[in-house]
């Protein structure tokens, strides 16, 4: 017994990162109404740190897109600054990156459990989940950016393609969205003519809204993933 309580002792003497982020995590909708401040911007300074310790807290300068929200009039321009912690519950802006940026008081502070969203990062690359909340609550005005809105055009587009099968050699993993490193669509093996007149409008004009901005990212391998015919759909193995 005497192993067990002098173990006790160690860990209750193990020193604890006092910088770990502990909140307890609430609904999005939650964080939504609790913000005085909305807005979809881009990040376009990174100032250095000030403070000392837990209370330290770097300031970022935003390029406002599109305000959804301002309670009290926190937001005078087209440029605005939020701060937000240096420890682990704060978020590390970079330039270049696109946000949907809740936040509050004075100054405008946010955080890991104020959830902000990211929506492209700094080489224009697309987070599609995200961009599509913000459109579903919000409406494509919210996003006043050509390549977010001709991409999302072309997401819906292939989330419409069939995947109905009945042996495996009828699926396919078809790198359809013109963003690069995207994930392949598991869709049937071939495309429909009639599926490829819709889509390929889609794809060029996601090219040319997007072209500019996807020249700085990474090259990427392609990987399929195995498919199989389950239940009269193509789904990934």
């Amino acid at each position: 017994m005497a192993w067990r309580f002098l173990l006790l002792v160690l860990l209750l003497a193990a020193p604890r990162d006092a910088s770990a982020c502990r909140y307890q995590a609430r609904p999005f909708e939650d964080a939504l109404s609790a913000a005085d401040v909305v807005f979809v911007g881009r990040v376009s300074v990174a100032g250095p740190p000030d403070g000392e310790g837990l209370q330290q807290q770097a300031s970022y300068a935003f390029d406002v897109l599109h305000l959804l929200r301002d309670r009290a009039g926190l937001v005078g321009g087209k440029s605005v600054i939020v701060r937000s912690p240096t420890h682990s519950c704060g978020v590390r802006f970079q330039p270049g990156q696109t946000w949907l940026v809740l936040a509050g008081g004075r100054p405008l502070v946010t955080s890991l459990p104020a959830s902000p969203l990211l929506l492209s990062d700094d080489r224009g690359l697309l987070e599609r989940p995200n961009v599509e909340e913000v459109l579903r609550r919000f409406g494509r005005e919210a996003l006043p950016e050509p390549c977010a809105l001709a991409e999302a055009d072309v997401w819906l587009a292939l989330d419409r393609l069939p995947r109905g099968c009945r042996k495996d050699a009828d699926c396919g993993a078809l790198f359809l969205d013109p963003q690069p490193c995207s994930d392949p669509i598991v869709t049937r093996a071939f495309l429909a003519a009639p599926d490829e007149a819709r889509l390929r409008p889609l794809q060029q004009a996601s090219r040319a809204a997007c072209g500019r901005l996807w020249d700085r990212a990474p090259a990427c391998v392609p990987a399929t993933p195995p498919l199989e015919c389950r239940a009269g759909r193509c789904e990934v193995r």
